[in-house]
């Protein structure tokens, strides 16, 4: 991509990089998925687009189906082969970092959590799957707005199935990261926000932490 902006580098991790800039005179985010060299470059390619593709179907999706939640997502500004560039949200944190907040106050943490479990419940009622769900891929601004991030495993789906799975993942997340978190809360909340069907996918849910369960006993 050609580009005459100069770009501050805020985060490396597995898949990408994360820079802060300007876009056409705008604070933004670009989101790079670079070459994974010990992958075929073929294949490498083909992941990113698909990832690439995804992120942006899903945000669009959100957008479209749940303009409350999608008002607070970044706009998509810019796309290639490999670059998202977004629109910033600005005097944010990741929701793990604010959990470390050691001022954070029990009442806050549970507010918290009935936001997240609200905010999944909006995700998953557009027919979206986040396939990634961490308190590293939310963010929290300084009006305490909760912002998810990190579409790029993100598939479309209503099956119960499938949502279980989804807050599945955020529950090993958070018990590896903030075991003290009552995450019953989170489900509560959740299960409130996706009125008659979140009953079933707490049933479902039950069933997909004893698959977990017997695979950590089988090894």
């Amino acid at each position: 991509m050609s580009d005459p902006n100069e770009w501050e580098l805020v985060f490396r991790g597995a898949e990408s990089r994360v820079w802060f800039g300007l876009y056409n005179g705008i604070n933004v985010v670009k989101k790079e998925r670079f070459i994974k060299k010990y992958r075929n470059l073929d294949l490498d390619l083909r992941l990113t687009r698909e990832r690439i593709r995804a992120e942006v179907r899903a945000i669009r999706k959100i957008k479209d189906k749940c303009p409350k939640l999608g008002r607070s997502l970044p706009s998509i500004l810019f796309v290639d082969d490999r670059n998202i560039i977004m629109t910033q949200i600005k005097d944010s944190i990741n929701v793990c970092q604010h959990l470390r907040n050691k001022n954070n106050e029990n009442q806050i943490i549970n507010e918290l959590l009935i936001s997240l479990g609200q905010i999944i419940a909006q995700i998953h009622s557009c027919g979206v799957i986040h396939g990634d769900l961490t308190t590293s891929n939310f963010l929290i601004n300084d009006t305490k707005q909760l912002v998810p991030i990190d579409f790029g495993l993100s598939s479309f789906s209503t099956s119960s199935e499938d949502r279980a799975v989804d807050l599945y993942v955020l529950e090993r997340a958070i018990i590896s990261t903030h075991p003290n978190l009552n995450f019953e809360i989170l489900l509560q909340s959740y299960a409130k926000h996706m009125d008659k069907s979140g009953t079933d996918i707490l049933k479902k849910l039950e069933a997909v932490r004893l698959r977990g369960r017997k695979r950590i006993m089988i090894g």
